[in-house]
């Protein structure tokens, strides 16, 4: 998942957690990612409504820095401001004070227990009625963001399927992950070395010949087997040259240049298979080439 729409998920999760009073997970959610003015926005409205107000205060400070119109925080840290000095416009029956809006919901923090204003006490001047709910518009920006990335992360989905279906086969596992097609081959294609065991030609070249209808790129990942005597961990030279060969014949087959195919070696405890005989193979990693 892309670094933005992590972001663009994390945050939106954190301002549903708050406005459904999960207020520890909010903060939670928010500790690992980068402290942005939306960011820090929902950091002082949580802080708010656990009635810390110095935390609140001092998040809405740090907006201010970095965007000194930021009308949210200036309405925050002014009403925080009335309710430590007690002015005349916030006092009176007002036990309640506003602090700040949360995306459709109204934040009520109460007045400190140890000096508790008359409940009879008239205001000395009119308490101004609330402004109308509004989203922040860097909540609005990040959720349309938000939307965008998840369309876009859906398509990608939808492509590595498609990929998948379309290379499915007898003799082969194809599977969808993140960012490519994981390509297995049942058999061992090879019996020692380079040699290409009975069938693997024909399978191999199956793959190839449906691939320049796909518009896709593919790392050929040479695999080999722990030799007695000698080290057990890292790629080798056979690996590496049986990704030589596989592609080769995946290029000969699809008519594709041997640049779009990438050589990689797997370290040889990471075999497809847990059969010594089916790990002196390859497997194909396909990426759909970007529109």
């Amino acid at each position: 998942m892309s670094t933005a729409l992590h972001y663009a998920l994390t945050l939106d999760r954190a301002w549903a957690a708050a406005r459904d009073g999960d207020l520890e997970r909010a903060a939670r959610l928010l500790d690992p990612i980068a402290p942005t003015i939306a960011v820090l926005d929902l950091r002082a409205r949580i802080h708010a409504q656990r009635g810390d107000l110095a935390r609140a205060d001092a998040c809405w400070a740090q907006v201010q820095r970095l965007d000194p119109q930021h009308e949210p925080a200036r309405r925050g840290r002014a009403a925080i401001a009335a309710h430590r000095y007690r002015r005349p416009a916030m006092a009176g029956a007002a036990v309640l004070v506003l602090v700040a809006l949360v995306a459709g919901g109204v934040v009520w923090l109460p007045a400190p227990a140890e000096a508790p204003l008359p409940a009879a006490a008239p205001p000395e001047a009119p308490v101004p009625a609330a402004a109308p709910t509004t989203i922040d518009p860097e909540v609005q920006r990040v959720r349309q963001q938000m939307d965008e990335l998840a369309a876009s992360a859906a398509l990608h989905r939808q492509r590595l399927s498609e990929i998948a279906a379309a290379l499915a086969m007898p003799g082969l596992v194809t599977e969808p992950r993140d960012d490519d097609v994981r390509v297995v081959f049942d058999l061992g294609l090879f019996t020692g070395d380079t040699r290409l065991a009975e069938g693997a030609f024909t399978t191999v070249t199956a793959v190839g010949r449906r691939l320049p209808d796909l518009r896709v790129t593919a790392t050929v990942v040479g695999h080999s087997v722990p030799v007695a005597g000698e080290r057990n961990s890292g790629g080798t030279t056979t690996a590496y040259a049986r990704a030589q060969v596989a592609a080769g014949l995946l290029s000969e087959a699809s008519g594709l240049p041997l640049t779009a195919f990438t050589l990689a070696t797997a370290d040889q405890s990471q075999g497809p298979h847990p059969e010594t005989a089916r790990n002196r193979t390859v497997t194909l990693l396909v990426r759909p080439v970007p529109a």
